[in-house]
C-alpha cells in the first residue's frame, strides 16, 4: 500500500546532491578551494544527515502496516495523456523495506568511510593531494547510489544507474595523470555504457509489453501489478532469426543481469575494477563496499520477480557467477599488489552473489551483498592503514613482520579476515557464505548442483588461502622493506582511524543477528527464538521467496561442516607455505620462475589463432609489470578501439546520445502491436 508525500524519504538524497553541487561550483565555475576543515566537516556532517533520516524513515515504514511503501513525489518528468490511461513518469522516491535496507548501508558504511578517508587522504604523498575534488566525487557518488536504491520508477532508477557509472569513471580516473588511471577509467566507463545499454533493453522491452497490453507504466508497482501478465507474455524474433517466440522474462532478466557484471566487473567484464585498485584506497573501499558492487547486488534482488520467471537466464547466472567466482578467487592467490589481491577477492564475492541468485536465493544475496560490505570495508582500511605505514608501497614481497608495528591495525585485519572466509562462526560473512551454499544445495531444479556446490566450496578454500597469504607475507616473517622505509616510522594510525576500522569489525560481528539461520538459533538460544532471521522477515514481502524445498537440519548441518572443512583446508597450505616453512614456497617460486622463462621460449604457434586470442584476452586483465607480455600481443588495440567511443570530448557524447535517443524513437515508431 503506497503512502505518498512522505517528505523525509527525499531528503535522503538532498543533502548529498547539495554538497555535490557546492564542490562542483566552488571547483568548476569559481575557482575556490575550500579549506580541508571545512570539507571534512560538510561530509561527514552530511553523510550522517542522511543516515539519520534513513533510519527515521525505517521507523515510520516499520510503524505503518505491513505491505507499506513510502512514497516522496517531488515532481512530474514526464506526462502524456489524461485520466485513467495516463503514463506519467516523476521525480519520485521510494521506501520500501529493500530500499530501506539499502539506504541504511550505503549511508551508514559511507559515513565510516568518510570519517577514515579524511584522515588518509591528507596523509598521503604531495602529488596525490586534491582533497576537495575527491570529497565531491566522493559525495556525488554516494548521492548517485542512493538515487538508485531509492528510485520509484524506471526512468529515475536508470538515472541513477548513469550518474553511478560517470561517478565510478571519474574516482577511478582521479589521478587522471597516471597513464594506467586514465585506461582504467576509460574501461570503468565503456563497460559502465554497455551495463547501461542492457538495463536500457529491459526497461524498453516491458515498457513495449505492458503497452501492448493496454497497462503502460513506469513504477515498480505498476511492474508488481503487472507481473502476471509479463510471465506469459512472449516476444517475437525477426524472420531473420527463425520467427520463434522468446519469454518476455527471460528477455528483461537478461537485460538486468548484464548491467548487473557489468557494474560488478564479473566476466566478461573483468578489466576495470582490478586495474582500478593502483588509485587512492579509500576509492577501493567505496566501490567494493557500498557503490558499484552494492548497485548490481541491488538491482538483482530489485527485479528478482523477473529472475524467478526466467528459468534460463537464471541457470546462466548460476554458472557464470559460480565459474567467476573460482576464476577470481584463482587470480587472486597468484597476485603480490595488496590492493589488487582485495579487487579481485570482492570480483570473486559477487560471484557468489550472482550464484545466490541464479539460484533462486535473493534473501542470500542481499545478506552477502550486508556481510561483504562490512568485512571488506575492514580489510581494505587495514591495506590503506598499510599502504601509508610503509610510504606507498604495495607490493607484498617488500613488507613483512610490520604487523609488530601495527599492532591494533593486524587485530581489525584478523576479524576481517575471519569474517570474510568464512571460517568463524557468529560472523556475518560465515553466516553469509553457510546461506549462499545452502541455498546452492536446495536448488533442485537447477541442472548441475553438485558441479555447483564444489564450486562454491573450492571458492571458499581459495578465500581462505589468498586473505592469509596476504595476512602472512605482510604483517609476518622477515622484514624485507625497501631501505628508504625508516622501521621506527611503523606505528599504527590516531584514533580518528582506528574508531572507523573498529565499529567496521564490531558490525561483522554484530551483522549477523540480522541474517541468523534458525539451527543456529535453535542452537544458541536452545529454540526460544523463532523466524530468527530478521532480514528475511523484513523484506519477504518484497523479495520473492527462496525455493520452497525445506531441507532437514541434518543436511543444514551437513552443509555447515563442508563450509568449515574446506574453509580451513585451504588455510593449512597458507600457513605452511607462508609461515611454518617459508623456504618450500621459496622454492616452488623458484622451480616456477624457471618453467616461465623456459615457457617464454616458444613462441605462439601462427596456426593456432583461437589460443593468440586467448592469450591476448588473458594479458589484458593481468597486472602490469608482474610477468612477461606474451608474444604476438598488441597493447594498443584497446585504447584505439576505446578512443573512438571515450574520446573525451563533449560533443562526441552529445552525438552518442541523440543517435540513441533517435534509434529508440524510431524503433518505437516502426514496431508493430503484434511485436516482431
Amino acid at each position: 500500500m503506497p503512502i505518498e508525500n512522505w517528505i523525509s524519504v527525499g531528503l535522503i538524497p538532498l543533502f548529498p546532491l547539495l554538497l555535490a553541487v557546492f564542490h562542483g561550483l566552488s571547483r568548476g565555475v569559481f575557482r575556490w578551494e575550500p579549506s580541508k576543515k571545512w570539507v571534512s566537516a560538510s561530509l561527514i556532517l552530511t553523510l550522517l544527515a542522511s543516515f539519520v533520516l534513513s533510519f527515521l524513515s525505517l521507523l515510520d515504514l516499520v510503524g505503518e502496516p505491513d505491505g507499506s511503501t513510502l512514497i516522496d513525489r517531488i515532481a512530474t518528468w514526464i506526462g502524456v495523456g489524461v485520466g485513467s490511461s495516463a503514463l506519467v513518469g516523476g521525480f519520485a522516491l521510494r521506501f520500501d523495506p529493500l530500499s530501506a535496507v539499502f539506504a541504511l548501508l550505503v549511508s551508514g558504511v559511507a559515513f565510516l568511510i568518510a570519517l577514515y578517508s579524511v584522515i588518509h587522504m591528507d596523509s598521503p604523498p604531495k602529488e596525490e593531494r586534491s582533497f576537495d575534488r575527491f570529497f565531491g566525487l566522493f559525495i556525488f557518488q554516494v548521492f548517485a547510489m542512493l538515487v538508485l536504491v531509492l528510485a520509484d520508477n524506471l526512468l529515475i532508477l536508470l538515472l541513477g544507474f548513469a550518474l553511478l557509472v560517470m561517478s565510478t569513471q571519474f574516482l577511478v580516473g582521479f589521478f587522471y595523470a597516471d597513464p594506467d588511471q586514465a585506461r582504467g577509467a576509460t574501461w570503468a566507463g565503456t563497460v559502465g555504457l554497455i551495463g547501461f545499454g542492457g538495463l536500457l533493453f529491459s526497461f524498453m522491452m516491458v515498457f513495449r509489453g505492458l503497452s501492448q497490453m493496454g497497462r503502460p507504466g513506469l513504477t515498480l508497482s505498476q511492474l508488481e501489478a503487472s507481473l502476471p501478465a509479463l510471465a506469459v507474455a512472449t516476444v517475437d524474433l525477426p524472420a531473420w532469426l527463425g520467427g520463434a517466440g522468446v519469454p518476455l522474462p527471460e528477455l528483461l532478466a537478461f537485460g538486468v543481469a548484464l548491467g548487473a557484471c557489468s557494474l560488478a566487473s564479473l566476466w566478461p567484464f573483468l578489466c576495470w575494477l582490478p586495474q582500478s585498485a593502483r588509485g587512492p584506497v579509500p576509492v577501493s573501499i567505496l566501490l567494493q563496499t557500498v557503490t558499484t558492487l552494492a548497485a548490481a547486488g541491488y538491482i538483482l534482488v530489485r527485479f528478482s520477480p523477473w529472475f524467478s520467471l526466467a528459468a534460463v537466464t537464471s541457470e546462466w547466472l548460476a554458472w557464470l557467477g559460480a565459474l567467476g567466482a573460482f576464476a577470481a578467487a584463482l587470480i587472486a592467490c597468484t597476485r603480490f599488489d595488496i590492493t589488487r589481491i582485495m579487487a579481485w577477492s570482492s570480483v570473486s564475492q559477487f560471484g557468489l552473489v550472482l550464484l545466490a541468485v541464479g539460484v533462486g536465493g535473493y534473501i542470500e544475496a542481499v545478506f552477502h551483498v550486508i556481510a561483504h560490505a562490512f568485512a571488506k570495508g575492514v580489510l581494505l582500511m587495514g591495506v590503506g592503514v598499510i599502504v601509508l605505514a610503509v610510504a606507498g608501497e604495495r607490493d607484498l614481497r617488500r613488507m613483512g613482520n610490520i604487523g609488530s608495528r601495527l599492532t591494533l591495525t593486524r587485530i581489525d585485519l584478523w576479524i576481517g579476515v575471519f569474517a570474510l572466509a568464512g571460517g568463524l562462526p557468529l560472523t556475518a560473512g560465515f553466516f553469509s557464505m553457510q546461506g549462499v551454499l545452502e541455498a546452492t544445495l536446495r536448488s533442485e531444479a537447477v541442472p548441475g548442483m553438485a558441479f555447483l556446490q564444489i564450486l562454491a566450496l573450492a571458492t571458499f578454500a581459495l578465500t581462505s588461502f589468498y586473505l592469509l597469504r596476504m595476512i602472512f607475507l605482510g604483517l609476518y616473517g622477515n622484514t624485507r622493506l625497501a631501505a628508504e622505509v625508516k622501521w621506527e616510522a611503523i606505528e599504527d594510525p590516531p584514533p580518528r582511524i582506528l574508531w572507523p576500522m573498529g565499529l567496521l569489525a564490531g558490525l561483522t560481528i554484530g551483522g549477523s543477528l540480522i541474517g541468523l539461520p534458525q539451527i543456529w538459533s535453535d542452537l544458541l538460544f536452545s529454540g526460544e527464538v523463532q523466524d530468527s532471521n530478521s532480514l528475511e522477515n523484513f523484506i519477504s514481502g518484497v523479495v520473492p521467496g527462496t525455493q520452497a524445498v525445506t531441507r532437514e537440519s541434518t543436511q543444514q548441518w551437513a552443509a555447515v561442516g563442508q563450509a568449515v572443512g574446506v574453509t580451513w583446508l585451504g588455510a593449512i597450505p597458507a600457513i605452511t607455505l607462508y609461515l611454518i616453512r617459508p623456504d618450500w614456497n621459496d622454492r616452488i617460486s623458484r622451480a616456477w620462475s624457471r618453467f616461465r622463462a623456459f615457457a617464454s621460449q616458444w613462441s605462439v604457434p601462427e596456426f593456432s589463432r583461437s589460443r593468440a586470442i586467448w592469450m591476448r584476452w588473458v594479458e589484458s586483465a593481468r597486472d602490469e609489470g608482474e610477468v612477461p607480455p606474451f608474444r604476438g600481443y598488441s597493447p594498443g588495440f584497446p585504447e584505439h578501439f576505446l578512443k573512438i567511443v571515450q574520446s573525451g570530448f563533449l560533443q562526441h557524447y552529445l552525438g552518442f546520445v541523440a543517435a540513441g535517443c533517435f534509434a529508440i524513437l524510431l524503433y518505437f515508431m516502426l514496431a508493430r502491436p503484434g511485436g516482431g
